[in-house]
């Protein structure tokens, strides 16, 4: 208010409605400014127009910013992901998966499936039934709930049931647990091998590490859940400084959940996602460490499949609540009720009732999805 021209502070402000979910607020503060936006404001009016639903506006409004010979790749990048939305939900599958394949291409590459593969080999290797049974573990264990898997397969949802329960706080997405990796591997550790891979022979001090989780996490006052897809490479780990802790493994249809990855536009990392052959060999590694880690770990692990909790809601989180040792509660089956903002890619899909719409997405775009369905299949 005291700064209406500032247009840093007007983008930043957007960004806060939307996640918020009340995109008519940014549009009226968007719309009357239009002519005078940046092109990433105009790409974040793009955004805004798609969630008021005015999506001819939309499409419009990113093919002006991708016409401009000056726009810069990063914004290039979002406004593609904003026009492939827009064409998406207007059934125009063909056409959306081209401005899918431009934004992924604009984006610099920093995933080697071929050292990612090679780090899982070292931990399945590392992990043995042997190693984790002469592992030392702490001796506080806290009530956390460990939400892991790929991205885009559920987990926003499972954490927002969760969240939705009054004896469960909510932790979202945070580094808490790579970060105390690295306390318990040591600094000379750390250095040697960046903290990809962890064995066993690499805890040095897990009271140290368990002791900075619980101060970072809040985890010895109440019940948390800790939804960072990537944890499942740190299982091992979360075993020897969170014994208390269960987990929540989170499953969706391959094809969906590489697709629904590629789609997404990525704020950090997710290297992998750009690539429609690394989704599916990441994917791969993923499947392959979690039935290692289900079969050698002591940690419970529970299995929610994505396919299963939106065709069976109340049976499908009753049996949540029971692995979890909770006693049920209403709310979970209105956890779109429940008022949080998440700052997940799913911030906006979590605010709407159950619905199985995503289920089989990947149909509609099955004759571009090749790379995909070759990296799956791989032996």
């Amino acid at each position: 208010r005291r700064q209406p021209g500032d247009a840093k502070l007007l983008h930043a402000l957007c960004d806060l409605l939307l996640l918020q979910r009340r995109a008519e607020d940014a549009r009226a503060i968007l719309e009357p400014r239009e002519a005078v936006l940046a092109p990433e404001s105009r790409v974040q009016f793009a955004r805004v127009l798609y969630r008021s639903g005015d999506l001819e506006k939309a499409e419009a409004v990113c093919r002006d910013v991708l016409d401009q010979m000056d726009t810069t790749p990063p914004v290039r990048v979002q406004a593609s992901f904003a026009l492939a939305d827009t064409l998406d939900r207007l059934g125009r599958y063909d056409e959306a998966f081209e401005y899918y394949d431009q934004a992924n291409a604009l984006r610099p590459a920093r995933h080697d499936p071929d050292a990612h593969a090679r780090d899982v080999d070292t931990m399945i290797e590392s992990w043995t039934p042997e190693a984790v049974a002469s592992m030392t573990t702490a001796t506080v264990a806290p009530q956390v709930i460990l939400i892991v898997g790929m991205p885009r397969s559920g987990s926003s949802l499972v954490e927002q049931i969760l969240a939705s329960h009054p004896d469960v706080r909510a932790g979202g997405e945070t580094s808490h647990l790579s970060r105390a990796a690295q306390i318990a591997m040591g600094p000379e550790r750390t250095r040697a091998n960046r903290g990809l891979v962890l064995r066993p022979g690499d805890i040095q001090s897990v009271e140290e590490a368990s002791g900075f989780y619980l101060e970072r996490s809040g985890a010895t006052r109440s019940t948390i859940t800790d939804k960072l897809p990537g944890n499942f490479l740190h299982l091992g780990f979360a075993q020897a400084v969170l014994p208390g802790a269960k987990v929540v493994h989170t499953v969706r249809d391959a094809r969906d959940t590489c697709l629904s990855c590629y789609m997404q536009a990525f704020a950090t990392g997710q290297g992998f996602t750009f690539d429609l052959g690394h989704l599916g060999r990441y994917h791969r590694d993923h499947d392959r460490l979690m039935a290692h880690w289900k079969a050698t770990l002591d940690l419970p692990i529970h299995e929610v499949r994505y396919e299963a909790l939106v065709g069976d809601q109340d049976g499908e989180t009753r049996r949540l609540l029971e692995f979890l040792g909770l006693p049920w509660d209403d709310a979970c089956l209105r956890f779109h009720e429940t008022d949080r903002a998440t700052v997940t890619a799913s911030n906006h899909q979590v605010a709407q009732p159950m619905y199985d719409s995503s289920v089989g997405r990947w149909k509609a775009y099955e004759a571009h999805l090749g790379p995909l369905f070759e990296a799956l299949s791989e032996s």
